[in-house]
């Protein structure tokens, strides 16, 4: 109710100027548990800024609710030092946060304003520059299950600044540490300790225990020796880090008899030790249930192996090339009882034990890690060359590990070269850029070993004469000695009118490959003849004789290519011809502001076959008619060789304020697939329509899937209708029909594969001490057998607080099978619950009483034909003694007493 929308448009909730209260809940009820987190942020007509937050977390567990953690803060007085801040003159002029702040501001001093315009005599009296401008205080606190840890409240900055003046610098520490100092620093807390008991029926109490510790420890050094930075150019650096970290978490239930205890106890620690000595254990986390039980001064803890029918063990390690780089081998190790097969079986962690491990382990006898860097730049007036170079080694090691690292940059020249030398393998790499006022051009090698990887190599020449040029581009790729593409060509043009193309590629086809084609552009409002053929003159090139003779040399495969492009339209033709395949190919595609199509012909022949033909459309469209948005795709590829590989999609769209279609086709050859999705909701204050369909369909593999969802509400009519079609059909229906006399026809129908049925009744109320009701059913199981019952009933006394009376009667057949008289009735300590029926000539009766004196008093006594049974609880919970006496009367009698009573011993002088 808090968040509708009237109550949202009454209040204007800004989130600027008005105070927010945020929650967020879970609950499970297959655990009986949950959780509540909220938040709350304050604010003062007195200030922009909020006045305090708080984040707190709760915890629903067995009908209790456990405040887990909980912490937040109040400030004031902070406003001058935001602007100091962030405004135009502080330290951080940020303008989209300083627009912001103004923002925030402006809005709080104008809804001030519009209170001083109102009321003068309270905006003379009310000064907010001067609220504003007191000194800042703010204070913090954290909790944890109700108990707080931490509370801290600062009057100023002085407060702050002064807490800090007591502390090292950065500097002062760093220079310690480098100067051969060791920092020893080690921390243990309890961040946990609670308890909670649940009284039970029986007397004993049920107590939940939790206890968490943590101990931190670091322990670091270093040394740096700066003797011959000056006159080698070197330094050495030593340094160790050592943190380490244990955590334990223990969890007890029980039950407490007082001279004796039993319960369940669960024990998880996380241990993590990174000092670097034959084996590091990065994580070791552990989980073990224990069985407790005897005496508090002898207790017996015994481990519990908890499932032991699926115990689930994984292990690995990383590869051994791994391990021989580094001298280090990272290990991993997880081990866990899996109780998914087991319905019955507890939750994680209370199916067994669980283990969690990643270790290091070294696999060489070597005690550091060597690492030498060096960076030169040799700057002259003709070169300008950077050079670095970074060598890594563990010395004493069995294995030799030394990595060489070289990086040179020439800027005179724009090359790179890249070095890794080690034992295993030599890497160089070499790159070089070329540019200049004939082109521009690069060059890339890879030597793996003294043989070459990869050579590339590209470039592009141009050469202009007034609004016409030429391009020669080449590319040139060989991997691994092999030429895999070489391409050569060159492009004349007319700037924005025509582009004439020959390219020469060589390495993807037995036999080279000859491209060549040519574009034309026509420009919006002209006539699209163009005039006379444009002609471009031969810009002469020295390496023009060389081309031709190298085209001469060979039947070359031949590629023409025709493009036109307009504003809305561009068509493209070519055709192919070579030893293998010849061919033709005419596209066109057309553009506006609420469609585009695509087609696309290709037609192929191969020697002495058929010419075959691949067919290409595409087309998407949108339109608006009145509320309703539309939009739709379609796709169509048709093979002539291979017609069953044909695919025809559509993908249609109607959308509305309160409807949504989408359907889709897919034709994949001759097999058909539909699918689809409608959605209509309509409310209003006397009509409410929510309906659902989804569908899938493909009736040449027999599939029809379909679900059908209704909800409808009118004045005086409720209807709701479910199904679900599958091979297995579901269906149901309800509706609901109420008379202004309030009485109630309810009609409920349902089929399942293996049973059909309909069931209708009748509710009414004749009276305000009386309620009547009928209902039919009637089925048919799968194997024709039918059935049908009728049940009638009453219910009396309902304006009597005290009482209440049921009759029924249940006919099959058309004649009376069984009766039904039931009452509850409660007293001042006393409640009684009856139940008398016959079916045929036999009778049963029942009756339960609950009695609540200076003791509880459960008494049941039921009556089956001859046979009568009874059974009697009586619980005493005094404070100087507790007792409990259960009498069982069945087939036989079984009687059952206990009572405590505090022991005490009386001395006489």
């Amino acid at each position: 109710m808090v968040a509708n929308d009237f109550l949202k448009n009454k209040f204007k909730t800004d989130v600027r100027k008005f105070s927010r209260n945020y929650e967020a809940s879970l609950f499970s009820e297959i655990l009986n548990a949950g959780g509540t987190v909220d938040s709350n942020v304050i604010f003062s007509p007195e200030s922009y800024l909020p006045r305090s937050a708080s984040l707190n977390l709760t915890v629903d567990l067995f009908g209790e609710a456990f405040n887990v953690l909980e912490f937040g803060g109040r400030a004031e007085g902070l406003e001058q030092y935001v602007e100091d801040l962030f405004g135009p003159d502080g330290y951080y002029p940020d303008k989209s946060l300083r627009k912001t702040l103004r923002n925030i501001k402006d809005r709080f001093m104008s809804q001030q304003e519009e209170i001083e315009n109102g009321i003068s005599a309270l905006a003379r009296s009310f000064d907010v520059k001067g609220k504003l401008d007191r000194a800042a205080r703010a204070s913090l606190y954290a909790r944890v299950f109700g108990n707080e840890l931490k509370y801290s409240q600062f009057e100023g900055l002085e407060d702050v600044t002064g807490g800090l003046a007591g502390l090292a610098s950065p500097w002062e520490v760093l220079s310690r540490l480098l100067s051969g100092n060791t920092v020893d620093y080690s921390k243990s807390l309890v961040f946990v300790d609670a308890s909670y008991v649940i009284p039970t029926s029986i007397g004993l109490p049920l107590e939940f225990a939790v206890n968490g510790s943590a101990s931190i420890a670091l322990k670091m050094g270093g040394k740096i020796d700066l003797e011959e930075l000056w006159t080698r150019g070197s330094m050495d650096v030593q340094g160790h880090v050592m943190p380490s970290v244990a955590v334990e978490f223990s969890g007890l239930m029980s039950v407490d008899a007082f001279v004796s205890k039993a319960g369940v106890r669960s024990v998880s620690t996380l241990r993590s030790n990174t000092y670097l000595d034959g084996k590091v254990d990065i994580l070791d986390v552990t989980s073990k249930l224990f069985l407790v039980g005897g005496a508090p001064e002898s207790q017996e803890v015994v481990e519990l192996r908890g499932v032991v029918e699926d115990k689930e063990r994984h292990k690995a390690c990383t590869p051994q090339i791994l391990s021989t780089l580094t001298g280090m081998q990272l290990c991993g190790e997880l081990s866990y009882r899996n109780a998914s097969r087991f319905p019955d079986s507890p939750y994680f962690p209370l199916t067994g034990p669980f283990i969690l491990s990643v270790s290091a382990d070294k696999t060489d006898v070597f005690d550091s890690y060597e690492l030498n860097y060096r960076g030169v730049r040799e700057l002259t007036k003709f070169k300008d060359q950077m050079t670095y170079q970074l060598n890594v080694d563990t010395p004493g090691s069995r294995v030799d590990r030394k990595l060489k690292l070289l990086f040179s940059l020439d800027n005179s020249n724009k090359a790179v070269k890249v070095n890794v030398m080690t034992p295993f393998f030599r890497l160089e790499t070499d790159a070089k850029l070329e540019d200049d006022l004939n082109g521009k051009g690069f060059d890339v090698s890879v030597r793996l070993n003294d043989d070459e990887v990869l050579d590339a190599r590209g470039a592009v020449r141009a050469s202009f004469n007034g609004n016409m040029g030429r391009y020669q581009p080449s590319f040139s790729l060989t991997v691994m000695n092999r030429k895999l593409v070489d391409l050569t060509g060159r492009v004349d043009f007319v700037t924005g009118s025509k582009y004439i193309g020959d390219f020469n590629l060589l390495g993807f086809t037995k036999d080279p490959v000859l491209i060549s084609g040519k574009t034309t552009l026509s420009r919006p409002n002209r006539d699209s003849n163009l005039g006379p053929p444009i002609i471009i003159p031969p810009v002469e090139h020295e390496n023009d004789a060389l081309d031709r003779a190298a085209t001469e040399s060979y039947l070359p495969s031949l590629l023409n290519c025709d493009l036109n492009v307009d504003r809305e339209k561009w068509e493209v033709s070519a055709s192919f011809k070579a030893d293998a395949i010849n061919g033709s190919v005419h596209s066109s595609a057309r553009f506006n502001d609420d469609s585009m199509s695509v087609k696309a012909t290709a037609q192929y022949g191969l020697p002495g076959r058929k010419e075959q033909s691949v067919v290409f459309s595409a087309k998407t469209q949108r339109s608006l008619k009145g509320t309703l948005a539309q939009r739709s795709a379609y796709l169509n590829i048709q093979m002539s060789a291979f017609p069953q590989y044909g695919v025809e999609l559509s993908l249609d769209e109607q959308r509305s304020s309160d409807y949504l279609e989408r359907r889709a086709q897919l034709a994949l050859g001759e097999v058909q697939w539909q699918t689809g999705f409608q959605r209509r909701h309509k409310i209003t204050e006397d009509h409410t329509e929510l309906s659902t369909l989804v569908y899938v369909t493909c009736p040449k593999r027999g599939v029809d899937y379909k679900l059908d969802l209704l909800y409808q509400r009118l004045p005086s009519v409720l209807t709701a209708h479910a199904l679900v079609n599958t091979p297995s059909k579901l269906w149901g229906s309800l509706k609901v029909t109420r008379a202004p006399s309030g009485q109630q026809d309810i009609k409920v129908e349902l089929e399942v594969p293996w049973w059909t049925g309909s069931a209708k009744g009748r509710v009414s109320r004749p009276g305000l001490r009386r309620i009547e009701g009928t209902v039919e059913a009637e089925w048919t199981s799968r194997g024709g057998k039918t059935g049908g019952l009728t049940l009638k009933g009453t219910l009396d006394n309902l304006s009597d607080a005290r009482s209440v009376v049921f009759k029924g009667t249940l006919e099959a057949g058309g004649a009376v099978d069984a009766s039904l008289v039931a009452g509850l009735s409660s007293r001042s300590s006393d409640i009684d619950l009856w139940v008398i029926g016959t079916r045929g000539a036999d009778t049963f009766s029942g009756n339960i009483t609950c009695s609540r004196n200076s003791y509880y008093s459960l008494t049941t006594k039921v009556q089956v034909g001859p046979k009568t049974y009874f059974s009697k609880l009586v619980l005493l919970n005094e404070r100087g003694e507790k007792a409990i006496a259960v009498d069982l009367q069945l087939v036989r009698r079984v009687t059952l007493a206990s009572k405590v009573a505090p022991y005490s011993t009386v001395s006489s002088g």
